[in-house]
């Protein structure tokens, strides 16, 4: 279990999670976020609940991200962000939640604008 636990800290929090629980048994390994909460999960066998439990405990815990890896994801959530807003259902969506919810967090997007995303960096 300390191997893993070094591996985790060692590797960028996406690879480190499905990597060390597939080896593990994981079946399935996700990750996603909604207004209240990010949830990152694995389906695994019985016999090892506890394993997953503690490589997911230390990857929120002591999760390291490099810069070149911060550079990737900050592609993909770039993706992501042009997605959304080239799906009307979407955009009404967030604009919904924008009338609706005005004055509170939940007015916001989940995702952020693309300009706050382009400005992240490691210390953030």
């Amino acid at each position: 279990m300390n191997k893993l636990r070094l591996e985790v800290q060692k590797i960028y929090v996406p690879q480190a999670f499905s990597s060390q629980l597939g080896r593990n048994g994981a079946v399935g390994v996700n990750a996603f976020t909604s207004k209240e909460l990010t949830c990152y999960y694995a389906k695994v066998v019985s016999d090892k609940i506890d394993t997953a439990a503690d490589v997911l405990a230390d990857l929120m815990k002591d999760s390291k991200l490099d810069a070149d890896e911060l550079d990737k994801e900050r592609m993909v959530v770039l993706e992501e962000i042009a997605m959304v807003n080239d799906h009307p259902d979407d955009l009404a969506h967030e604009q919904i939640s924008i009338d609706y919810f005005k004055g509170s967090g939940y007015s916001q997007p989940i995702i952020g604008p693309a300009d706050n995303v382009k400005r992240f960096s490691r210390d953030d």
